[in-house]
């Protein structure tokens, strides 16, 4: 699992062991062996500056009180509390390390970088930014800030956690939710390896690439681009997601589900851009961050196999999901992004979503990345005893009710944070980081979403009933920031009325004030046809009246009149057959839709910052939309299907 989607993969396999040797450093991983001394100063030496010191939240004394552990601060979070290890931090920035720039922005773009996405032949790799890359691998590995992770309140919570799924889960004959597991994770595809199928397609477009990774760079910037949709400067999700690739060298090398991209080495050159050309106090923050992440990954690792399974309290959904977002590397993930100048309406200095805090829909859809992941990932999870997944600790505290329901309701999540009545800033964007990561999932070869449901559906019986597309349905969400109450009893509620489905295309598809009726008449007639049509060939045939939402989502419009429209208008229809419907999905076809879109999204941004977002926020609302709010949602088949199985065999 992970939630950065490069670290959102990420699961727990939490025990009691001590960290003893750091991991098995392949023929180009650093040593854990730490750098004497810190060769550039902290903040703390230059009182006045705006550099980030890792020691302490700027607005510690502001923030309200919750159980859930700060997901924004490491030390508030209880990911390394002392002080010494901190410290260890404080050699680590990007390599221009500037402070803000004039316009406020902490995270910013200096110099110009030689890569372009789906063009370049080859990697480039500054000596400047490799030589940090290499300084923050041998930080991840040094002994004294393992030894801090280990022994940090974030550790203690990942050893309940799997304490909890060890107990009810990893028994095949404990529960029937574990043996319910144990079959779907025999039928289930095997996870890892995508970056065959991505070089391949790579190459079909740059025949002279000489570098594999420069496939899974693409992959990580597209993340970036489809759900940051604001702004004019695609080299920003490029960048960041350069320097964020170093959590999957830490996190995918070895692993089981290894995406087959080569060595740490592989990864160290594809982040010596973004830590070269990437600056300001928020861009040195999520490097730093980055160590931290990576340290509790190897802890995570190093922990013995054979867990406790007499936690002395079980894992409350705070703590979880506080817990969670580490695990996920949510903090530098989102920051990077949230720093830049086209984020400064809904973010503080530090690049941190502030509205989160006083707001639960924004902060449920700003998590809503961690739970699409969770969702694809929930049967390899369990067969790896990957233990820091929602579904599957729902599922060991609360049962398989605990999980049905659970992928409509994460529609309802971007739908009700668009409708949200507080006037608190940054509702439109983060329902735009929720439905970018709801396509993304889908598309991502990694998650095999199409492959499990033709998997599942396949083996016949039960199962495939249990996968079946359903009759559409909603759900509404009683209050509170994460879809569970304290007692892990969902906070999902009955279905809502179909007639509301036009309505909250139209909201997710425009980005303004825009007159909604000719989105919601041309919405309202596709679903209107969708719920007349049983036959699968039929339902084929609805490509075009999705085109035709996002053409009325566009009309009157200049960007709509525009080459970069038409492409885009070609794609939801091969979106709604391929990756909905799943006609025609299989190895290679995904990784060319998946480029494809992407491709298409971000060339979007040469266009005029708002005509750019009217078209994404159009194709984002109208993919979005037809993908979870038909009976055929992926998401909702695959939690629902997973409840149903787990609830007890036939």
């Amino acid at each position: 699992m992970t939630a950065n989607p490069h670290l959102a993969d990420r699961g727990a396999t939490a025990g009691d062991g001590v960290v003893g040797e750091p991991g098995r450093p392949n023929s180009a991983e650093p040593t854990g062996q730490r750098r004497p001394g810190a060769d550039r100063p902290t903040s703390q030496d230059h009182p006045g500056t705006d550099r980030p010191t890792t020691h302490r939240h700027p607005h510690a004394d502001a923030s309200p009180a919750r159980a859930r552990p700060d997901a924004w601060d490491i030390e508030r979070g209880g990911l390394i509390t002392d002080p010494a290890a901190l410290a260890l931090l404080d050699p680590i920035h990007t390599v221009d390390d500037g402070p803000a720039a004039p316009d406020g922005a902490t995270t910013y773009l200096t110099g110009e970088p030689a890569y372009v996405p789906y063009s370049t032949a080859t990697m480039p790799c500054p000596d400047s930014g490799l030589s940090m890359a290499r300084r923050i691998m041998r930080a991840v590995y040094e002994p004294e800030l393992l030894h801090a992770v280990e022994t940090g309140p974030l550790a203690d919570i990942a050893r309940r956690t799997t304490a909890a799924q060890a107990t009810a889960l990893w028994r095949v004959d404990a529960t029937p939710a574990a043996r319910g597991l144990a079959r779907l994770g025999r039928v289930a595809p095997d996870k890892g390896g995508e970056t065959r199928e991505l070089w391949a397609e790579y190459l079909r477009r740059v025949p002279a690439a000489t570098d594999p990774i420069m496939g899974m760079r693409d992959l990580w910037g597209s993340v970036y681009a489809w759900q940051f949709m604001r702004g004019d400067d695609a080299r920003l999700h490029d960048l960041c997601a350069s320097m964020m690739s170093l959590t999957s060298a830490v996190d995918f090398c070895d692993a089981f589900d290894d995406s087959g991209a080569g060595g740490h080495d592989r990864y160290m050159a594809a982040a010596a851009e973004g830590l070269a050309h990437l600056s300001g106090p928020a861009a040195t923050l999520a490097a730093r961050e980055t160590v931290a992440v990576g340290a509790l990954m190897v802890v995570k690792d190093a922990m013995a196999t054979e867990p406790h399974t007499d936690a002395p309290a079980p894992v409350t959904p705070d703590e979880y999901m506080g817990a969670r977002s580490w695990d996920g590397a949510i903090a530098p993930y989102y920051r990077l992004m949230l720093s830049t100048t086209h984020y400064r309406q809904v973010a503080d200095a530090r690049g941190e979503f502030t509205s989160a805090a006083t707001c639960d829909r924004i902060q449920r859809a700003i998590d809503n990345i961690m739970r699409y992941n969770d969702v694809t990932d929930a049967v390899a999870d369990h067969t790896h005893h990957e233990s820091f997944n929602q579904l599957l600790l729902a599922l060991a505290v609360r049962g398989a009710s605990a999980v049905t329901g659970y992928g409509q309701a994460l529609a309802e999540v971007t739908d009700a944070v668009l409708d949200c009545p507080c006037d608190r800033p940054g509702h439109d964007e983060a329902a735009e980081l929720s439905m970018g990561a709801c396509l993304w999932y889908l598309l991502t070869p990694r998650y095999q979403v199409r492959r499990q449901l033709a998997a599942f559906s396949g083996a016949g019986g039960d199962m495939a009933v249990a996968y079946a597309p359903a009759p559409a349905a909603a759900r509404t969400l009683r209050p509170g920031h994460d879809l569970y109450g304290p007692d892990w009893d969902p906070l999902w509620g009955p279905a809502l009325p179909p007639e509301h489905r036009p309505r909250r295309i139209a909201r997710r598809s425009l980005a303004d004030d825009t007159d909604p009726s000719p989105c919601e008449s041309a919405a309202a007639r596709a679903f209107a046809r969708y719920d007349q049509t049983a036959d699968d060939n039929a339902l084929l045939g609805l490509d075009d009246d999705w085109r035709r939402v996002f053409e009325a989502a566009l009309e009157g419009t200049a960007a709509g009149r525009t080459a970069y429209a038409t492409a885009l208008g070609d794609l939801v229809g091969r979106f709604w057959r391929q990756a909905v419907l799943g006609h025609g999905s299989a190895p290679g076809v995904d990784a060319r839709l998946l480029m494809d879109v992407d491709e298409a999204v971000r060339a979007t941004f040469r266009l005029p910052a708002s005509d750019g977002l009217r078209l994404r926020r159009a194709f984002f609302g109208v993919a979005s939309g037809a993908a979870e709010l038909t009976g055929h949602n992926p998401f909702a088949r695959l939690t629902d299907g997973l409840g149903t199985i787990c609830a007890g065999e036939n």
